[in-house]
C-alpha cells in the first residue's frame, strides 16, 4: 500500500522505507508532463498517492492506466518519491479513484500529496509561459500554486481571471518540500478547472442589473397585489351580501359601519338607516346585562355568544343569538356581530321547560335545585306544600322557607349540614326528616342531596329530592306488628309440634310394643286384629314423623350429612324390609340393578326415607301384580325407578309438580288414604340432596324416577375421561389398596418420592393429588407442593395431605401450606371414598391447555377448603 511507504515508526523524521526497493500496483492519476523538463508521473491506490521519477523515460502513460512499477524509495523533504527501475502497463484507460475534497481551513495537506484533490478559492495571481498557466489560488489556510499545462488552445483561455472564485481538481504535490510547506496542483484536463464566481470588477454592473430587475418585479408584483386585493374585496363583498346570516360590522365605539342584506331584512331597515347607529340601539341583552360590559371583556380573536332581543321599529323585539367577535385590521379593532333568529327555538325551549315543570309537578316527591350556598333556583309544587309559589321561593333559603311554613328551623339547619356534605364530595347524601306543618299531621320524608358538576368540574348546583314515606312508615309499623304476630304463632307452632312429639310418640310406642307382644298370646282369629293394630300404629308413627319432617323443611332446619352410599345395598335393605308387607297382599317385590356397586353422595337417613316412602306408596296402591325397583347410572347421575302395576291415574290428573302431594291426589277412588304429606316431603328431601323426582302414570301403573348425583362423576364419555389421581406414597401396600378401591372411579398414577411427584405433575395434568407428609421432610414436601401450585394449570387442583394419626401435625398449618384437605392414616375405605367424593363435589371446572403442561412458571393461586 502506498500509505505504508511514508510511515515513520522509529520517530527519527525519516520514513522507514526510504532506500528500499518496492513494487506497487495502482492507477495513474497524472501521466507524463508535456513539458520536456518534466519526466515524472503520479500513481495512486486506495491508500494514497506517490510521484514516480524516471531518469530515462516514462513512456506514454496516461491517467486511468493500471500499472505495476518497481524501484527505490527516495526521500523528497518529508515526503517520498519512487525512483523507477521498471514499469509495466496492465490495463489502459480505466476509471481512476474519485478526488478528495480539501477543506479550506486545513493547513497541512502533506497526507494528500500524490492523491487527486479538489480545492476552492479566489485567483490572486496568474502567470503564463510557453508550457501553460500558473495560478495562485488563495485558500483560508494559505495559497496553492495551480499548474495548468498548455495541452490545448482552450487551456489558457479557461484558466480564469484574477478575482474569480474557482474549483480546481488535480494531483497534489509539494511546491516547497521543507517547512514551511507550500503546495502545487497539477491539473489533468480542461474539465479539472471550474469557475464558480465572477471577478469583483463585474460586481457593480451585476448589482445594478439585479436591482433593476428587483424593482421591475416589485412594481409588477404590487400591481398584481392591488388587482388581487380589488378582486378579493369584490368577492368578500359578494359573500358578505349573499350570506344568509345577518351580520353587523361595528367600530370600537360600537357604531355600526356596515350591514349585509340579511341584517337589513331582519331589522326591516335599509343599510343607510342602520349605518352609524350604535349597536345597543338594536341589541338588548337578556336579564338587563350591560352590552358594553360584555364587549369590554372581549380580546382580539375571542368570541362571545349570548341570547338577546333585537329591536326594530317595524317588527318590535325578536329573540336572537348574538355571536360577537373582535378582530384587528392594522392598528384598529373592529367588532363583527352575527345575529341568528331563535324565536322559534325560544318558543320550543319555553314549551320544553313548561313540559318539564308539569312532569316534575306530577312526580309524587319534592324536587328542588339550590345553589351551592343554599339559595333556591327551582322547586316543584310539592316543596311548598301548596302554600308558597315558585316566584316567592326563588332566591330564598331553607331557613326562610321554614319560617314561612312555621316549621322548626332545625329542619333547615340539618338540610344545610347534609347539603354541605354533598358539596364536599361525599356523594349522594340520604337522610330522613319528620315535618309537622302548623300543628297538622306529621310527614315523614326520605330526602337526598346530590351535586351537579359544571364543565370545569366545579359544583354548579345541588339537587334535592324527597319522597313522602308517611304511608310507608305506617305500613312498616303494621308489618312489624304482623311479624310479631307471626313470630308468636311460630312459637306456638313449635310448642305444639313439640307437644305432639312428646304426647303422641309415647302412647304410639306403647301401642306398637304391646301389639307385638300380643302376637304370640292370642288366637289366630285375634292375631289378625292385633296385626291390624300394629300396622296402623306404625302408620300413625310414620305420619307423626312426616309431620315433624315437613315442619323442619318448612323452617329450613333440616341438616344433612352427605357421604358415599352404595345405592344397591341401601335399596336392597329397604326392599327386604318391605317384602313381607308386599307378600301379605300377594304382590311380588324385587330389585333390578345393572351393577353391584352404584355409588352416590347423599344423606343416609334422607335416602332411606325417600326410597322407603316410594316403595310403601307403590305397595299401598297396588292390588295385583307387584313392584320393581330399577337401579342404574349414567355419566353424571344415579337413577332409581320405582315401578308398580297399581291402578294408576289418568294423564290429565298427573300433577305438574309434587309439592305437598297427598294420597288423595293419587287415588281417585280414595280407597286408601294417607297423611297427605308423604310425596311433598320426598320431593323436598331429594332436592336437598341435589337430585330430582318425576312421575309417570297411566291406568296400568305408575313410575317414580329419582336422580341423585354420582359420587364420582365422569368428565367425559369413555374410560380415558375418568378423573386423574396422583398418589405420592412410598408404601407399595398403599398403592395396591388405593388402586383397588378407586380403580372404577379414577385413573391412578403413583409416585414413590417427591422428585417423581414433581416430574409426574409436569408430564400429566391431574384432578386430585394425594401426598403423604412423611414422604420426605415436611418442608421439602411443602416446597414441592408450592412449586406445582405455581403453575396456572394447577390452580383448581385439590391437594390432599395424608398423615399418620399418631403424629402431632397442626392440621390448620397443613391446610395453610398449600393443601386443601387432610386425611389421617390409617383410613378405611369409606373414609377415603367420602373424602374423594367431597373433593370432586367441590372441584371447579378445569380448563387445561396442552401448552400449559410443560410450563412450570405459570402464575396461579390455590384455593383453600377444609375437608
Amino acid at each position: 500500500m502506498v500509505a505504508d511507504l511514508s510511515k515513520d515508526y522509529d520517530g527519527d523524521g525519516v520514513p522507514d522505507r526510504v532506500g528500499d526497493r518496492v513494487a506497487i500496483v495502482g492507477r495513474v492519476s497524472l501521466g507524463k508532463m508535456m513539458a520536456p523538463k518534466f519526466n515524472s508521473a503520479y500513481l495512486q491506490d486506495a491508500s494514497g498517492g506517490i510521484r514516480l521519477d524516471d531518469r530515462r523515460s516514462l513512456g506514454e502513460i496516461v491517467y486511468g492506466d493500471s500499472i505495476e512499477v518497481s524501484g527505490r524509495v527516495v526521500r523528497a523533504g518529508r515526503n517520498i518519491t519512487l525512483d523507477l527501475e521498471r514499469i509495466e502497463v496492465r490495463a489502459t484507460n480505466r476509471t481512476i479513484l474519485p478526488s478528495i475534497r480539501a477543506r479550506n481551513a486545513e493547513p497541512n495537506l502533506s497526507p494528500l500529496v500524490g492523491s487527486i484533490v479538489t480545492i476552492e478559492g479566489f485567483i490572486v495571481s496568474k502567470a503564463v509561459d510557453a508550457d501553460g498557466s500558473y495560478l495562485l489560488v488563495n485558500r483560508t489556510a494559505g495559497p496553492i500554486v495551480v499548474r495548468i499545462d498548455n495541452r490545448s488552445p482552450r487551456s489558457v483561455a479557461w484558466t480564469g481571471q484574477r478575482g474569480h472564485y474557482v474549483r480546481v481538481t488535480g494531483v497534489l504535490d509539494h511546491y516547497r518540500h521543507d517547512d514551511p510547506f507550500s503546495y502545487q496542483l497539477y491539473t489533468r484536463s480542461d474539465s479539472d478547472f471550474e469557475k464558480v464566481l465572477l471577478p469583483p470588477p463585474y460586481y457593480p454592473w451585476a448589482g445594478g442589473v439585479v436591482l433593476g430587475l428587483v424593482a421591475f418585479l416589485a412594481m409588477s408584483l404590487l400591481k398584481r397585489v392591488r388587482g388581487s386585493m380589488r378582486s378579493r374585496e369584490r368577492q368578500f363583498r359578494a359573500i358578505f351580501e349573499q350570506v344568509g346570516t345577518p351580520i353587523l360590522f361595528a367600530d370600537t365605539n360600537l357604531k355600526v359601519i356596515d350591514a349585509n342584506r340579511a341584517a337589513c331584512k331582519l331589522l326591516k331597515q335599509t343599510r343607510t338607516q342602520i349605518r352609524f347607529r350604535r349597536l345597543k340601539q338594536f341589541v338588548k341583552i337578556a336579564d338587563d346585562n350591560n352590552l358594553a360590559d360584555t364587549v369590554s371583556q372581549l380580546r382580539v380573536g375571542s368570541i362571545e355568544s349570548f341570547t338577546a332581543g333585537v329591536w326594530s321599529e317595524h317588527v318590535g323585539e325578536i329573540d336572537v343569538e348574538v355571536v360577537l367577535t373582535r378582530i384587528r385590521f392594522g392598528r384598529k379593532d373592529y367588532y363583527i356581530a352575527t345575529l341568528h333568529d331563535v324565536s322559534q327555538h325560544m318558543e320550543a325551549v319555553t314549551e320544553f321547560k313548561q313540559f318539564h315543570e308539569r312532569l316534575l309537578n306530577a312526580v309524587p316527591m319534592e324536587v328542588s335545585v339550590l345553589t351551592p350556598s343554599g339559595k333556591y333556583v327551582y322547586a316543584n309544587d310539592h316543596v311548598g306544600y301548596g302554600q308558597v309559589s315558585l316566584d316567592w321561593l326563588t332566591g330564598k333559603s331553607d331557613l326562610e322557607l321554614c319560617r314561612k311554613l312555621d316549621i322548626s328551623t332545625d329542619i333547615a339547619l340539618r338540610r344545610r349540614a347534609h347539603r354541605r356534605r354533598a358539596v364536599a364530595g361525599e356523594g349522594i347524601i340520604g337522610f330522613e326528616e319528620e315535618i309537622e306543618i302548623r300543628g297538622e299531621a306529621r310527614h315523614f320524608l326520605r330526602s337526598y342531596a346530590a351535586v351537579a358538576v359544571g364543565p370545569e368540574d366545579e359544583v354548579a348546583a345541588v339537587a334535592s329530592y324527597a319522597l313522602d314515606i308517611t304511608e310507608l312508615k305506617k305500613n312498616r309499623l303494621q308489618l312489624d306488628q304482623a311479624q310479631g304476630e307471626v313470630d308468636k304463632v311460630g312459637h306456638l307452632k313449635e310448642a305444639f309440634l313439640e307437644n305432639i312429639n312428646q304426647e303422641f310418640r309415647k302412647p304410639i310406642t306403647g301401642i306398637i310394643g304391646f301389639a307385638e307382644i300380643l302376637q304370640g298370646e292370642v288366637s289366630d282369629e285375634q292375631r289378625e286384629f292385633v296385626g291390624l293394630i300394629e300396622r296402623n300404629g306404625r302408620r300413625l308413627m310414620n305420619t307423626l314423623n312426616a309431620v315433624l319432617d315437613l315442619a323442619g323443611l318448612s323452617n329450613n332446619e333440616f341438616d344433612l350429612s352427605p357421604k358415599v352410599l352404595n345405592v344397591v345395598e341401601e335399596v336392597g335393605q329397604i326392599v327386604a324390609e318391605a317384602r313381607e308387607t308386599a307378600e301379605e297382599k300377594g304382590l311380588f317385590l324385587k330389585i333390578e340393578a345393572t351393577e353391584t356397586d352404584i355409588l352416590t353422595r347423599a344423606d343416609h337417613a334422607c335416602l332411606t326415607r325417600v326410597v322407603q316412602s316410594l316403595v310403601d306408596n307403590s305397595i299401598k296402591f297396588t292390588d295385583a301384580g307387584g313392584v320393581i325397583v330399577e337401579l342404574d347410572e349414567d355419566d353424571d347421575n344415579v337413577n332409581v325407578r320405582v315401578l308398580d302395576t297399581g291402578m294408576g291415574i289418568d294423564a290429565d290428573l298427573v300433577p305438574g309438580n309434587l309439592d305437598d302431594l297427598g294420597s288423595e291426589d293419587l287415588d281417585p277412588t280414595h280407597a286408601a288414604r294417607g297423611a297427605g304429606i308423604g310425596l311433598g316431603i320426598t320431593k323436598r328431601l331429594i332436592e336437598l340432596m341435589n337430585g330430582t323426582i318425576s312421575m309417570e302414570s297411566d291406568k296400568e301403573g305408575s313410575m317414580f324416577s329419582l336422580t341423585l348425583p354420582r359420587a364420582f362423576p365422569m368428565i367425559g364419555k369413555d374410560e380415558t375421561s375418568l378423573p386423574r389421581l396422583l398418589l405420592a406414597d412410598d408404601s407399595v401396600d398403599v398403592h395396591m389398596m388405593v388402586g383397588y378401591v378407586l380403580q372404577d372411579y379414577f385413573r391412578i398414577d403413583v409416585a414413590e418420592d417427591i422428585e417423581t411427584l414433581y416430574r409426574q405433575s409436569r408430564r400429566s395434568q391431574y384432578d386430585v393429588i394425594l401426598v403423604d407428609l412423611g414422604l420426605s421432610g415436611y418442608r421439602a414436601v411443602i416446597d414441592v407442593v408450592e412449586k406445582i401450585r405455581s403453575r396456572r394449570s394447577y390452580k383448581n387442583v385439590a391437594f390432599v395431605a395424608l398423615e399418620e394419626q399418631g403424629r402431632r401435625t397442626d392440621r390448620d398449618q397443613v391446610l395453610g401450606d398449600g393443601f386443601n384437605y387432610f386425611l389421617g392414616k390409617p383410613y378405611r375405605k369409606s373414609e377415603l371414598l367420602n373424602l374423594l367424593s367431597q373433593v370432586m363435589a367441590d372441584r371447579i371446572d378445569l380448563e387445561i391447555e396442552d401448552d400449559d403442561l410443560e410450563d412450570p412458571q405459570d402464575d396461579m393461586a390455590g384455593y383453600r377448603k377444609s375437608a
